[in-house]
């Protein structure tokens, strides 16, 4: 027979179900991402605005000065599809699809950078208020 404080210390037994939900758990992420999304009609053919896209680009990343590092881009079909360094420390990968009315942005935030989403995103539309 167990003695009462030798049945508290056994091990809880896993179900085969439970032990695939916690390897799946694992796989995930474990830190959540916001999405900054921005959707702006332009006045453009698509191929205007791809070209204003790709002058406008290196300026509208550049507003953020030396806090931007390592961009890169490059097109796939109607999607540009960029990514950059921020601090040195975060990296992000975003792209902005070109439609024959409008531009949408995407671009994650991981959790690090979660508490400059908001300003980002008034950043980035003040920008465009005054360029677009």
């Amino acid at each position: 027979a167990h003695s009462p404080a030798k049945r508290g210390r056994e091990k809880p037994r896993i179900s085969s179900t439970s032990r695939q939900d916690f390897k799946l758990a694992l796989r995930q992420p474990l830190l959540p991402k916001g999405n900054m999304q921005i959707t702006r009609q332009h006045n453009r053919s698509k191929q205007q605005a791809k070209v204003w896209v790709d002058d406008k680009l290196v300026e509208m990343l550049t507003q953020f000065g030396d806090s931007v590092s390592d961009a890169s881009h490059r097109w796939q079909g109607d999607t540009l599809e960029f990514a950059f360094r921020a601090g040195g420390l975060v990296s992000f990968r975003g792209t902005l699809a070109v439609s024959d009315s409008d531009l949408r942005l995407e671009l994650p935030f991981p959790f690090l950078a979660k508490g400059f989403e908001p300003r980002a995103v008034d950043e980035v539309n003040k920008w465009l208020d005054e360029n677009l």
